[in-house]
């Protein structure tokens, strides 16, 4: 099977199939329409024969149309579909997938928009290209069975050309995969010197070394298309030469050892000549599969970095374990489908509770995160044993590197502990838990993306102007038709939108990484003295990364963090001198 062809599941791919044999009828179809013009040939006009030919011809044409007509145009809505079926599951796949396999898939992530384009390129030329192949093989095959002599021309040709025919191919197949190969790291480096254009402007010697690399790279880009059009180009000349030959051997070697009916070496030649534009597409566009299964090749090497998510895995398997029972024998793919509409139907019948947690609070005990491979740990974080209660302030202090972000991607579950376990009053944390207990936690991280509406919540759009108001907004973007004006904002109007999104998400947890880092010293001090008080006084609990020591006092306790431990814990300002190490 092609590779590119496995994202139909297995009912798509019986449904595809009926499609097939309709267009494969139809070719079988025009082939036979050939038989009858090359009888007509030899057919007295007005003759009962004649008419004879005349009406199966029309009748023929018409069942020809009717075929193409069902079978390509249900094999494009097929096709369609499963494409649409593959992006929503490539990014479902992304959304269930755990944060930090997100994180080390990296770039892979990103790009696989570009790898379902690629697929859905070759999708569009699926019917043409399964049109092409219902018309080289019947055309063949009544050009073998029409004589001996045309068999043995035909496999004489073979024999001559398939050979350098299948180098080239194979010629074409690794220019292709090479050139994808160089355009990603072509786009690559062109996104990271868009990331790193500040330092470019700062230094000319590094954005004259970027440019020159960024000019090598295109040029092998250049060179390996240059490459892929020699290759096929050389694809379509041995393509069409096969058939040129093959009909030369025909209409001049064989009659000149015998003699054929004309009406049968006519019929023959012109099946030849129909069969060189077939020959030609395929020839002209096999970097095209090439380029698909290559696609699906890298979609299906994400899909085995992304790790699924502890809570969403958790509901998979028991859903897989209900929808087992009644699949049979159902393959693996089948079963898993059915496992998922199971759940999904369970959810809404129960109506299942997604809303937060009660809890008065949380505890951690010796909960770990290791950055890097089992056997290969580059860092870890903890063991902590940590205790956030109700309505309290927390700030968290430490250099660079200390394990602060860590501790909170742990601590809401992001990140999955190592070791140790969370606790919610007496309960312990589990993977089917995990749903409900994030969403006890709004964040703020220091890399926060924004949105441009805030989904999932309900804002009330004089809520939202009132806020953006509050937070000194209000001129730089607006709330307008359910969605945000303007996202290219400072670093400081970023932090303060989410700020915004936050209060309106207004969850019983907030975790904050440094937000006051890029305030100015007004709403950097209406931060701690202001909105932290407000929020413990409504019952929320705050975790805060802090290196703003004048107040230190705001907080109910604060956390030193060196080399991912607990260095130090203290009530308010008894933090000891030189707990902290500022970060910047």
């Amino acid at each position: 099977m092609i590779p590119a062809l496995r994202i139909l599941d297995r009912k798509e791919r019986r449904q595809a199939v009926r499609f097939a044999v309709c267009l494969t009828a139809s070719s079988v179809l025009m082939t036979g329409v050939l038989t009858l013009v090359a009888q007509a040939l030899g057919a007295t006009p007005g003759s009962e024969s004649h008419r004879t030919l005349v009406i199966t011809f029309v009748i023929a044409i018409v069942a020809i149309y009717t075929l193409l007509r069902v079978g390509a145009g249900g094999l494009m809505a097929q096709l369609q579909h499963a494409l649409a079926s593959l992006r929503v599951r490539v990014t479902r796949q992304i959304v269930s997938a755990e944060l930090r396999a997100v994180e080390e898939a990296g770039e892979a992530s990103a790009a696989h928009t570009q790898q379902v384009e690629q697929v859905s390129i070759f999708f569009g030329q699926g019917v043409a290209f399964l049109q092409m192949a219902t018309m080289l093989v019947p055309g063949l095959l009544y050009v073998m069975l029409t004589s001996l002599s045309s068999a043995v021309a035909v496999a004489v040709t073979g024999v001559l050309t398939l050979p350098m025919l299948a180098a080239e191919f194979a010629k074409s197949r690794a220019a292709t995969r090479q050139m994808s190969n160089d355009r990603a790291s072509f786009n690559a480096l062109l996104g990271q010197m868009l990331e790193g254009f500040k330092q470019i402007k700062l230094d000319e010697r590094t954005g004259n070394a970027v440019l020159a690399d960024l000019k090598e790279r295109s040029q092998r880009v250049t060179e390996g298309r240059l490459r892929l059009d020699a290759a096929m180009g050389r694809e379509v000349l041995g393509s069409s030469g096969f058939i040129h030959l093959v009909t030369a051997l025909i209409l001049f070697v064989i009659p000149s050892n015998s003699t054929p009916d004309p009406a049968s070496l006519f019929s023959v030649a012109l099946m030849l000549y129909m069969m060189v534009g077939p020959v030609i597409f395929f020839a002209s566009q096999t970097h095209v599969l090439t380029s698909a299964n290559l696609a699906y090749e890298r979609l299906v090497e994400l899909g085995g970095k992304l790790r699924p998510d502890p809570a969403l895995e958790a509901e998979r398997t028991e859903a897989e374990g209900m929808g087992a029972e009644g699949t049979g024998a159902e393959d693996a793919e089948a079963e898993h489908a059915e496992a998922i509409r199971a759940a999904a139907a369970r959810a809404a019948a129960e109506q299942v509770d997604a809303t937060p947690m009660a809890f008065e609070r949380i505890t951690l005990h010796g909960v770990s995160f290791t950055y890097g491979k089992a056997k290969e740990p580059s860092f870890t974080v903890g063991p902590i044993d940590l205790e956030l209660r109700r309505g309290e302030i927390v700030f968290i202090t430490g250099g660079n590197g200390s394990g602060k972000t860590t501790l909170m991607k742990t601590l809401c579950g992001l990140y999955p502990p190592g070791t140790g376990s969370i606790q919610v009053d007496e309960r312990r944390i589990g993977a089917h838990d995990l749903e409900r207990y994030r969403a006890l936690f709004t964040a703020i991280f220091s890399d926060q993306h924004l949105f441009p509406k805030p989904y999932g919540i309900r804002a009330e759009p004089d809520r939202v102007r009132a806020l953006l108001k509050r937070f000194g907004l209000e001129h730089v973007t607006r709330f307008e038709d359910g969605r945000f004006t303007k996202l290219a904002l400072s670093s400081g109007q970023a932090k303060r939108l989410s700020m915004v999104i936050a209060l309106l998400e207004d969850r019983p947890i907030f975790l904050l990484d440094e937000w006051a880092a890029h305030q100015d010293p007004e709403l950097r001090r209406y931060y701690y003295t202001e909105l932290l008080p407000e929020l413990r006084a409504q019952g929320k609990s705050i975790l805060a990364v802090s290196h703003d020591d004048q107040f230190f006092g705001v907080a109910d306790r604060q956390i030193a963090l060196e080399n991912g431990q607990i260095r130090a814990v203290a009530d308010g300002e008894g933090l000891p001198a030189g707990a902290d190490t500022p970060s910047g």
